[in-house]
């Protein structure tokens, strides 16, 4: 037996599909830098990716994707290093400044 189907109504599916499992990355590019330096130090302090890894939550090479700048990170990523490091995150972390102090403990001109 034949079974005809009606086309999805607009608003329903019929729209081309959006692209799934891309990353995209918040972070300016100075943002990244300071992550990797980040990254970079608190792999110094923990002594292996993968107890840096374990303290954070994120899998090791992920961390080390981001530490060679392969990947850009995430503010998620940024904070999580943020806390793996003993600093807190501001919440206006989203500009540039603020994120690159908390990530460096630099403080920068507007801060002072």
């Amino acid at each position: 037996m034949l079974r005809l189907v009606k086309p999805a109504a607009a608003g329903q599916g019929s729209g081309p599909s959006r692209a799934r499992g891309k990353r995209f990355s918040t972070l300016t590019p100075l943002q990244k830098q300071h992550l990797r330096a980040a990254l970079k130090n608190l792999h110094r302090t923990y002594g292996t990716w993968r107890s840096l890894g374990e303290a954070m939550g994120i899998a090791e090479g992920t961390l080390k994707n981001i530490a060679k700048g392969h990947s850009g990170g995430s503010y998620a990523a940024a904070v999580l290093a943020a806390k793996a490091g003993g600093v807190s995150v501001p919440r206006d972390a989203q500009r540039a400044d603020a994120t690159s102090s908390a990530l460096t403990g630099r403080r920068s001109a507007r801060q002072a």
